[in-house]
């Protein structure tokens, strides 16, 4: 119910009517990562009922809570910050992480996979200047070995947080695996530049 009254289709970047049933979904709720524990935030999705098609991509909206008292009331919204997922469902792995200096970032690993190859992506948003903004956005796993049963590509990474920097943290990425037909091993490390992450080969 609380979601009915934060958009419609169009709204939500849908080519839909407005009166058009959308179906929403609170994912879950997290705790902020830091300061105290009177703010919380939920990741919801949307999507316009009968949307189910593999391409289907939900709409993941961001809602920063606050108690005052005993109540708790949305301090604030962002609605249609990323679509994400595939069949109409959103991504299953999103956390919240303390990305900088009292800073949160929404971290959501997505998985697709077609014609027997399976890629994840992994994206990071986070509040900048009133939006919910895509900072970083890398793909972190590759595997082509269901397509004729040879591992062309074949590769996963790990990503770390440095808290060298500033206001945003640093990132660290280690990729390892198989890359076209060859074994490669390559770390790269991200800084923020003021509008996003961006990458120097280590």
């Amino acid at each position: 119910d609380l979601l009915q009254k934060h958009g419609n289709g169009p709204e939500y970047g849908y080519e839909t009517d407005a009166d058009e049933i959308m179906e929403h979904d609170v994912l879950s709720f997290y705790a902020v990562p830091f300061g105290e524990n009177d703010k919380m935030i939920a990741i919801a999705s949307s999507i316009p009922k009968g949307h189910n098609c593999h391409a289907c991509l939900p709409a993941l909206s961001v809602f920063e809570f606050e108690k005052t008292g005993e109540a708790w009331h949305i301090e604030k919204k962002y609605i249609d910050c990323i679509k994400l997922g595939n069949w109409g469902v959103p991504p299953s792995d999103i956390e919240i992480l303390s990305i900088g200096y009292n800073t949160f970032g929404v971290v959501i690993k997505d998985g697709y996979s077609s014609n027997g190859k399976f890629e994840v992506t992994m994206s990071i948003l986070t509040p900048i200047a009133g939006k919910m903004v895509e900072v970083f956005s890398v793909m972190v796993k590759n595997d082509d070995s269901a397509v004729d049963g040879v591992a062309h590509n074949s590769w996963t990474s790990q990503v770390n947080f440095s808290r060298e920097g500033r206001i945003f943290y640093d990132i660290f990425l280690h990729q390892a695996g198989v890359r076209d037909d060859k074994q490669f091993e390559v770390d790269s490390l991200y800084k923020f530049d003021g509008v996003k992450y961006s990458t120097e080969e280590l």
